[in-house]
C-alpha cells in the first residue's frame, strides 16, 4: 500500500536524531521501485547500498559485498547528524 504525504526536514541542532524501522524502510523502497522506471539490477544494487548505510548505523562498521540485505527481524535505526558524518568519515577512510 502506498502512503501520499511529504515531510519537509530542514537542517536542525546537532542533538536532532531521526528513528526508522526496518518496515519503514521496505515500504520505502517498494514505494521508490513502484514510482521509478528503473531496473531490477538497479534496484538490488539500490537496495544493497542502503542496508549498508544502515547496518553501519547500528553496528558503527562498514560492511561491502553483495550479500548485504534487509534484517530478519524488526530493526529500529536512529539517525543523526553525528551518524552521517562518522558514515562519511568512514567511507573516505575505506576509498
Amino acid at each position: 500500500m502506498r502512503r501520499e504525504g511529504v515531510i519537509q526536514l530542514k537542517y536542525q541542532p546537532e542533538e536532532l536524531k531521526y528513528v526508522f524501522t526496518s518496515e519503514d524502510i521496505e515500504q520505502l523502497l517498494a514505494d521508490y521501485a513502484l514510482t521509478h522506471d528503473v531496473s531490477e539490477a538497479y534496484m538490488k544494487e539500490f537496495e544493497r547500498y542502503v542496508w549498508q548505510f544502515l547496518k553501519f548505523v547500528k553496528t558503527g562498521r562498514l560492511e561491502s559485498g553483495s550479500r548485504i540485505k534487509a534484517p530478519l527481524k524488526r530493526e529500529e535505526y536512529v539517525i543523526s547528524q553525528e551518524v552521517l558524518i562518522e558514515y562519511v568519515k568512514a567511507l573516505n577512510r575505506e576509498k
